[in-house]
């Protein structure tokens, strides 16, 4: 992924627009993959906690915070992509 983001003169919109899509991409991937493990294993915990006689409000907030987790940490990822794929290029990447 290259961290010149802004086009040199004559260079096309579309590249900035396609290390954008690609900065994205490297956030929504991940998170999906994480969440799909996450919820596979916490649906099989859940079940067994049930089995165990755990209340349902318990359950609740302790099923949802690795989620919460998860988006909290996914929307600073996708910030911290976002602000170096839009960001101006420096003297040094203009010449």
């Amino acid at each position: 992924m290259s961290d010149r983001p802004l086009p040199r003169r004559g260079e096309p919109a579309r590249a900035v627009c396609r290390r954008t899509w690609r900065a994205l991409f490297w956030v929504v991937v991940p998170f999906m993959i994480v969440r799909l493990i996450l919820d596979l294993a916490l649906d099989v915990r859940t079940d067994v906690w049930l089995a165990q006689g755990w209340r349902p409000w318990v359950l609740g907030p302790l099923v949802l915070t690795p989620y919460v987790l998860l988006l909290a940490a996914a929307a600073t990822w996708a910030a911290a992509l976002l602000v170096v794929a839009v960001r101006p290029a420096t003297a040094d990447e203009a010449r």
